[in-house]
């Protein structure tokens, strides 16, 4: 047999090897029907070279445990109950252990038949300790309370991510979180709690399993009394923080009483030298709470150097001056230099520019900054200006709201111009009205003002429910300030012509004059920023599909009337200029 060729041995290598696989797993190659996996058991039946780090990426990542049961003929359901059709043999253990060291994660599914009492059993039986000796990460969202039992056979000493969902607490679920840091998984540093029936959630319980956990990095929880607080304020490694329906920390009452008023007594931790010493990113979502108490909790994390807060309010009863009391708050306890993200929404509250966005604008290191208002905020072309001017160093903005605008005037193209100066900007999200007439005048009248700026790194715009005429016009002006700009996202509302003429702008227009300017660039030689990828290839597949969707706006009437003027104003200063109109 000859000696392997170059290329052969590059993919004899173990290194190329798992980078093709990892390719593979996370590239979409089909958006109808997700192959992937037909792929790698290909891949993995080529040849024994190619076997194992295929593998090793295909078992990486299992949803539910229907794969390990179905990887043996070994079982059978009769009507949910999993038995054994024939003996137990070694080769049947050494082939389910071949699989099973390999999962490294095991992910929740939505629904599954699997998820039993007995087909966990099953898989007990052929497992003399854990089941999968190499987990890292566990998802555990079981509907049936006998099932959750079995929970135990799944944890090892390696595992450094629990994932954990009620679907409602009961005494001996909670006494399993008791035990798992002390006999099963010592080194976990992530915990996320769920319980998907707030009725039956009681914090107080919850809270008390929290001493055992003082080595986590990653806290989530659904709620928690203020003695859970005072425990997790004393975890020295804690270092993202998440309370996804928040209505609990500030009753005064006795445990288990949740018809008690919240109570705006100040929150101290007076005992704690300092509180949540290494706190990076806080996330709150407030079930009941008013905007009001919250205050006091932010209050509670000054000495840390928050990176990111992320605030979720739903309070009908929330003010203006409870959100005043918010921002002046933010501003005054969090470092204006360490906080990188922030997140807010409301779903009732409606904010201004002057109230929400302007007192931010102080944290000038922000790198994304991510609004969702319960009515629609217009940006103004000045305001815009001064988001660009107050952060710098931006990569994602987003000013969305919970409903579509209703009569009020909306933001317009000029509100993008003064985003062309954001130089680091990536992803934006602003709702305009792309269909205002005096807008593009300005744009034209004003063109060699901003022909010269452009921001070569936005790659992704949202427009939202945004109505759009003169389609060309909008394209090159896209196509101008933004050369590359690879994605459109706009609300599919029953407006079904602004859809086609955005998509049209999208999949058309835009790659049509990438295109044209790369290619007028190459013959000039002229070296500037591009997209790290071609997006306009396959435009010619998707132009002949669009072409026949007539949305009557093909032509921009204004730009002709212009150059028929100028044609006409030539003519009349004796000038030959043959008449094309």
């Amino acid at each position: 047999m000859s000696d392997p060729s170059p290329v052969q041995r590059c993919l004899l290598a173990t290194e190329v090897l798992d980078l093709i696989c990892t390719e593979i797993w996370y590239s979409p190659r089909d958006s109808l029907e997700d192959r992937r996996g037909e792929t790698l058991a290909a891949l993995a039946c080529t040849c024994r070279a190619w076997s194992d780090v295929a593998l090793d990426r295909l078992w990486h990542d299992i949803r539910g445990i229907s794969p390990l049961l179905c990887c043996l003929d070994l079982w059978e359901d009769a009507n949910g109950s999993w038995t054994i059709k024939r003996p137990l043999t070694d080769s049947d253990r050494a082939t389910f252990c071949r699989y099973a060291s390999r999962v490294r994660r095991l992910l929740r599914v939505a629904s599954s038949d699997e998820d039993t009492p007995a087909a966990h059993y099953a898989l007990s039986l052929i497992s003399d300790s854990c089941i999968l000796p190499n987990l890292c990460r566990l998802e555990w969202d079981t509907q049936n309370p006998v099932a959750f039992h079995y929970i135990r056979q799944y944890l090892n000493p390696g595992l450094k991510e629990l994932y954990i969902s009620f679907l409602e607490q009961q005494q001996e679920q909670l006494n399993i979180l008791f035990t798992i840091p002390a006999v099963f998984s010592p080194n976990i540093k992530s915990l996320q709690i769920r319980v998907k029936s707030a009725s039956q959630s009681d914090p107080s319980r919850l809270s008390l399993t929290l001493p055992s956990w003082n080595h986590l990095f990653v806290l989530e929880l659904p709620d928690l009394t203020f003695d859970g607080l005072s425990q997790v304020a004393q975890m020295r490694n804690l270092a993202t923080l998440k309370l996804s329906r928040l209505s609990s920390l500030w009753i005064t009452s006795g445990i288990g009483d949740r018809s008690s008023q919240h109570s705006r007594q100040p929150l101290k931790f007076a005992m704690f030298d300092p509180p949540f010493p290494v706190l990076q990113h806080l996330d709150i979502a407030t079930s009941s709470a008013p905007m009001s108490a919250v205050i006091d909790l932010i209050r509670t994390f000054q000495a840390a150097r928050l990176q990111s807060i992320k605030l979720f309010f739903c309070n009908k009863g929330d003010t203006l001056d409870d959100l005043d009391n918010l921002i002046q708050s933010l501003a005054g306890h969090c470092d204006l230099q360490s906080l990188r993200a922030f997140y807010y929404s409301h779903e009732y509250l409606a904010g201004s520019f002057a109230s929400l966005i302007r007192p931010l604008l102080g944290f000038h290191n922000l790198r994304s900054f991510r609004l969702f208002n319960s009515h629609y905020l217009p940006i103004s072309q000045a305001e815009a200006t001064q988001i660009q001017k107050a952060l710098p160093n931006i990569e994602q903005l987003v000013i969305d709201s919970h409903c579509k605008p209703q009569g009020e005037p909306m933001s317009n193209l000029l509100t993008l111009l003064p985003f062309t100066h954001c130089q680091k900007l990536k992803y934006l999200t602003v709702h305009i009205d792309a269909s205002d007439k005096c807008a593009r005048e300005q744009l034209r009248k004003r063109s060699s003002c901003f022909s010269d700026v452009r921001n070569y790194s936005l790659r992704k715009l949202d427009v939202g429910k945004a109505p759009i005429s003169h389609k060309e016009f909008v394209a090159s002006f896209l196509a101008d300030v933004f050369p590359n700009l690879e994605e459109i996202t706009f609300d599919d509302c029953q407006d079904t012509s602004c859809a086609r003429r955005w998509h049209y702008v999208e999949e058309v227009l835009l790659p049509l004059l990438s295109r044209a300017r790369m290619r007028e660039q190459h013959r000039l030689g002229i070296k500037t920023p591009t997209a790290p990828e071609d997006f306009t290839a396959n435009w010619g597949k998707r132009i002949s599909v669009l072409l026949e969707a007539d949305d009557e706006d093909w032509s921009d009437e204004e730009k002709v009337e212009a150059s028929r003027s100028r044609l006409h104003a030539l003519r009349s200063s004796n000038r030959l200029v043959p008449s094309f109109f």
